[in-house]
C-alpha cells in the first residue's frame, strides 16, 4: 500500500455527511415545517396527514433487512443514485398533492431514498474506511442532517410563507439531486483499496484483525436477551424522537412564540443535534456503553419532561438544546452500538434489523402523537407518555449492555470492549 499524507477517508466522512443531509435530513427533518400549512391548506386532520410518515418508515423497515444483500449484489453507486431519484420524485409528488394518496405514494419513495442513501451506505463506508474512532466519525458523518436542517429550516420556512408549501417541496426536490448526484459520482470510493491505501487504524497484525470480526451471527443474536432489549430500546427511540420531532413546530406555533419563533427554535434543535452527534460519538468512544447510555437517557427524559414547561422566551432555547442532544440517538445506536454489543461478524444483517425497528418506532410515534392531540386537544398527555417511555428506553439500553458483556465472556472467554 502506498503512503499518502492526506487520508482520503476524511473525504468519505464529508461524503457521508452530504448523503445523510440530502436523504434523512430533507425527507425526515423538514417534515415538521409542513404539518401546519399543509393541513390548513387542504383541510386535513393532523392524524391522517402525519400517517404519511408511517408509509415512509414501513417502506424503510421492509427494505432494511435485505439492503445489506442488495449492496453486495449490485453496484453501490447505482443504488445510491436510484435512491436520489426516488427522493426527488417524492418531493415532487408532495408538491403536486391535492389528496392524501399523493403524500402516501411520495412517502414510499421517500422511504426508498432514506434506505438507499442514508444509514446503510454510510455504515458500510465508515466500517470500510475506519477501524478506529468509529464513534467519532459516525457522529461527524450524521452531523450533516442536523447542520443542514439548522441552516436551511429558516430558508424553507420563509419559502413556505412567501411562495407557499408547494414551491418549498419543489426546492427540496432540486436540493436532493444537486447534493446526492455529484457526491456519489465524484467523492465516494467504497473501499480504501480502490485508492491503494489502508483503512484508518488498520490492525497491526492478523490476530488483531481477526479479533475485530469476533461477534455473534444473526441467528445467535436472536437467542440473546440483550438483542431483544436493544431492539425494544431502538423501537422506543423511534417513537420518542421522531414522534416529537414531527410535531415540535406545530406545538410551538400554537403554544409558544408563533410560526417564525417556532422555526427559529427548530433550527436550534437541528443545530444542536448536528453538534451533539459528534459529542455522543466521542462519549461512546471514551466511556462505557452503560455510562453513556445512562447520560443520554437522562437528557432525553429532561427534554420530554420539560416540553410542557419550556415553550417560550429563553426557556425554549434550553428545551431545544436538550431535545437536540437526544436526536443523535436515532443514528448512533443502530450504527455504532450494533457492532459494540454484538460484534462485527454479522454487522450488516443485524444493522438492517435494528434500523427496521427504529423506523417502525418512528412510524408509530408521529401518528400516535397526532392521535392523542386530536383526542385531547393538546400535547401535554403526549409529553407525559414520552417521559415514561424515556425511562423504559434507558433501562433497556443499560440492561442490554450488561447482558451483552456477559454473553461475550461466556462465549469467547474474555471481556468485551466496554
Amino acid at each position: 500500500m502506498k503512503k499518502t499524507k492526506f487520508f482520503y477517508g476524511w473525504v468519505i466522512v464529508l461524503a457521508c455527511m452530504l448523503l445523510t443531509a440530502a436523504s434523512t435530513g430533507i425527507l425526515s427533518y423538514f417534515g415538521a415545517l409542513f404539518v401546519e400549512p399543509v393541513t390548513a391548506s387542504l383541510g386535513l386532520g393532523r392524524t391522517e396527514f402525519t400517517m404519511y410518515t408511517t408509509f415512509a418508515t414501513v417502506t424503510s423497515m421492509l427494505i432494511m433487512p435485505v439492503i445489506g444483500d442488495l449492496y453486495q449484489r449490485f453496484p453501490p453507486k447505482a443504488l445510491i443514485l436510484t435512491g436520489a431519484l426516488c427522493g426527488a420524485c417524492s418531493m415532487l409528488l408532495f408538491a403536486a398533492a391535492s389528496t392524501l394518496p399523493f403524500f402516501y405514494g411520495g412517502a414510499v419513495l421517500a422511504g426508498i431514498c432514506i434506505s438507499f442513501c442514508g444509514g446503510m451506505p454510510v455504515a458500510i463506508l465508515l466500517n470500510n474506511w475506519f477501524h478506529e474512532k468509529r464513534g467519532l466519525v459516525t457522529g461527524i458523518a450524521f452531523m450533516g442532517t442536523g447542520l443542514f436542517s439548522a441552516v436551511f429550516s429558516p430558508v424553507i420556512s420563509r419559502v413556505i410563507v412567501v411562495w407557499g408549501w408547494r414551491r418549498a417541496y419543489f426546492v427540496l426536490a432540486c436540493a436532493i439531486l444537486a447534493i446526492l448526484v455529484p457526491t456519489t459520482l465524484f467523492l465516494i470510493r467504497m473501499q480504501p483499496s480502490e485508492m491503494g491505501i489502508s483503512p484508518y487504524g488498520k490492525a497491526a497484525d492478523v490476530r488483531e484483525e481477526q479479533a475485530e470480526a469476533v461477534g455473534f451471527t444473526r441467528r445467535e443474536a436472536f437467542r440473546m436477551p440483550s438483542f431483544w432489549l436493544f431492539a425494544f430500546a431502538l423501537f422506543l427511540v423511534g417513537i420518542i424522537t421522531f414522534g416529537t420531532q414531527q410535531h415540535l413546530v406545530a406545538y410551538w406555533t400554537e403554544s409558544g412564540p408563533g410560526a417564525e419563533g417556532a422555526a427559529r427554535a427548530y433550527s436550534a434543535v437541528m443545530l444542536t443535534a448536528g453538534i451533539a452527534k459528534i459529542g455522543v460519538g466521542a462519549l461512546f468512544d471514551r466511556f462505557s456503553v452503560g455510562k453513556t447510555s445512562l447520560f443520554c437517557g437522562l437528557v432525553a427524559l429532561g427534554a420530554m419532561a420539560g416540553l410542557p414547561f419550556f415553550r417560550d422566551g429563553w426557556s425554549i432555547l434550553l428545551l431545544a438544546l436538550l431535545f437536540g442532544a437526544t436526536v443523535p440517538l436515532q443514528v448512533m445506536l443502530p450504527t455504532y452500538l450494533t457492532s459494540k454489543l454484538f460484534g462485527q461478524r454479522d454487522y450488516g444483517a443485524l444493522y438492517g434489523l435494528f434500523s427496521s425497528l427504529l423506523f417502525w418506532g418512528a412510524g408509530v410515534g408521529a401518528p400516535l402523537n397526532a392521535l392523542i392531540y386530536d383526542r385531547t386537544g393538546g400535547y401535554e398527555a403526549v409529553w407525559f407518555l414520552f417521559s415514561l417511555l424515556s425511562i423504559a428506553m434507558t433501562a433497556a439500553m443499560i440492561l442490554s449492555d450488561l447482558l451483552s458483556r456477559k454473553a461475550f465472556y461466556e462465549k469467547f472467554g474474555k471481556e468485551r470492549k466496554r
